[in-house]
């Protein structure tokens, strides 16, 4: 579900498990601290990261469209990263599967 925003230049907020920002920050993706408070990220518990992201969402919601627009155009160097890395990204692991699954063929 992240490939649409990272090809797509939409800033994102992850309610997935744990660490998952920083998966993504390993792979050569930039996220979007200070943007977004990404601190949910790092609890272990739904729970907890559940109270972060809604306060989080809660203080994207009440921005006016012109903050939104302003909040928007600031991080477009992130945007842009993301999407050509994304290409990048897919190729390289294209590439390692058919490497992989050449190599299993061979056996």
């Amino acid at each position: 579900k992240i490939c649409k925003p990272l090809m797509c230049l939409h800033p994102f907020i992850l309610v997935t498990s744990p660490h998952s920002l920083k998966k993504l920050r390993e792979y050569g993706f930039k996220t979007f601290h200070p943007f977004i408070d990404e601190s949910y990220d790092e609890l272990d518990t739904y729970k907890e990261r559940k109270v972060l992201l809604e306060k989080e969402i809660k203080r994207l919601c009440s921005m006016t469209i012109k903050e939104l627009d302003e909040w928007y155009w600031d991080m477009k160097d992130i945007l842009i990263h993301n999407a050509k890395h994304f290409n990048i990204f897919v190729d390289s692991e294209y590439t390692k599967l058919e490497n992989f699954l050449k190599k299993g063929l061979k056996n």
